[in-house]
């Protein structure tokens, strides 16, 4: 298998095996760093025996999560205002685009 969030079920489920859209919250007390990392999964031995591959399904799934991590990366880089933003592979070119049309 080669998509990790196919290996494992419960593709919503974080590292902390709460449901992403149901299980956490972003409140006063949680910062925008820790509600998104909530959203990653780590996936076990994969691709192979030893790694821990990050998930991001979960994150890119939940659209307030996804507004979340958005936010944070203009919030960052807005007064530089780069010339070129680049997303590599498939999920980067996905926040690359929101970000870049943010920016």
């Amino acid at each position: 298998m080669n998509d990790p969030a196919a290996a494992l079920p419960g593709a919503a489920q974080n590292a902390n095996g709460a449901n992403g859209a149901d299980g956490a919250s972003l409140d006063a007390a949680s910062s925008p760093s820790d509600y998104i990392r909530q959203h990653i999964r780590t996936v076990p031995d994969w691709p192979a025996p030893g790694v821990q591959f990050r998930d991001i399904t979960p994150l890119l799934a939940n659209p307030r999560v996804f507004r979340v991590l958005i936010d944070q990366f203009v919030h960052r880089y807005f007064d530089l205002r780069p010339n070129a933003i680049a997303g590599l592979d498939a999920r980067g070119f996905i926040i690359g685009s929101v970000v870049a049309y943010e920016l």
